[in-house]
């Protein structure tokens, strides 16, 4: 009679891991990786230069192009993926036709492929009225090199009129 029994309970919590998964074009990481239940982690996307955050998927698909995804009241574990993209700039193409008869101009449209070390972009320029110039843009990723600008095609020539040699 008279022995005591005691008893000690310790109380571990369940935890949960938190994890992302980038895209080429930039880094993500959550803090903190491992969560309490119920606890917030948040996830952060880091762009390289001259990109953006596309989209997340996984976990975080709601955060859209944010930088940033919260995930509140973590009750498993959680995975998600983030994706970049490389931003457009618009660069200006422009041409002028020299020599082309007065009365009539050089109307018409000029195609043109602009080669740069992420590929090439086409578009053509048009000329109107008895204009002898005209200018468009075109999208290219930013922080592209422009090695080459080529004429791929030519209005037609005005009446007696022949095209010389391009300049």
């Amino acid at each position: 009679v008279g022995d005591a029994i005691s008893c000690t309970f310790v109380n571990t919590p369940i935890t949960y891991s938190v994890s992302v998964a980038a895209g080429p074009g930039g880094t993500a990481s959550c803090a903190p990786a491992v969560v309490n239940s119920g606890q917030v982690s948040v996830c952060t996307a880091v762009p390289l230069p001259n990109y953006s955050v596309a989209s997340w998927g996984g976990d975080c698909a709601i955060a859209g192009a944010s930088s940033t995804c919260t995930l509140s009241g973590v009750t498993s574990n959680k995975a998600s993926t983030v994706s970049f993209v490389r931003n457009q700039v618009a660069v200006s193409i422009s041409k002028t036709v020299t020599g082309a008869p007065a009365a009539t101009g050089a109307p018409g449209s000029y195609g043109f492929t602009l080669v740069c070390d992420t590929g090439s972009y086409s578009g053509a320029i048009t000329v109107a009225g008895t204009g002898t110039s005209g200018s468009t843009a075109v999208q290219v990723p930013q922080g592209a090199t422009w090695s080459a600008l080529q004429e791929t095609s030519k209005a037609a020539e005005p009446a007696n009129y022949r095209w010389g040699t391009e300049t």
